[in-house]
């Protein structure tokens, strides 16, 4: 009875192995660096694509228009931080959306005065997790 020669392949944990604890100035260790690189090239590159797609998704499937009466404009002195909190106690941050355009979030921010009532649009949810609080873009109309 004839028996069937067993393949010489190396199985995933082997090749795990060999680039794990090749040695340097060897050929496994060239090509696990080699493989390395690629692998960093290719994520880098799925993050530059999918990054933004999520972005444009996040700020156009989250936006909304509100009416809002400020209680109070706190303003910390960094740029980055303009926020508003309403009578209701939702917190919002005036910034700039890049995705929509939107480049004027100071004077924005400077527009809006304590006890008026505005009707507002903008994008986002609160995410404590993350710091992240709903953006107002645009000031539409004072309510009187």
């Amino acid at each position: 009875m004839a028996t069937k020669k067993k393949k010489n392949s190396k199985g995933l944990w082997d090749k795990l192995a060999a680039v794990v604890f090749a040695e340097p100035g060897s050929t496994g260790y060239r090509n696990s660096r080699i493989t390395m690189l690629k692998y960093t090239v290719v994520i880098i590159a799925v993050m530059a694509v999918v990054g933004p797609i999520i972005s444009v998704v996040y700020a156009y499937g989250t936006m909304f228009e509100r009416t809002v009466t400020i209680k109070e404009r706190p303003y910390t002195g960094i740029q980055d931080e303009k926020r508003v909190k309403s009578t209701a106690g939702d917190w919002y941050m005036v910034g700039d959306a890049f995705y929509m355009l939107k480049f004027n979030s100071m004077d924005t921010w400077g527009n809006l005065e304590e006890g008026k009532t505005y009707k507002v649009k903008g994008f986002g949810w609160r995410m404590g997790f993350f710091s992240m609080f709903p953006n107002i873009t645009e000031i539409q109309s004072e309510v009187k």
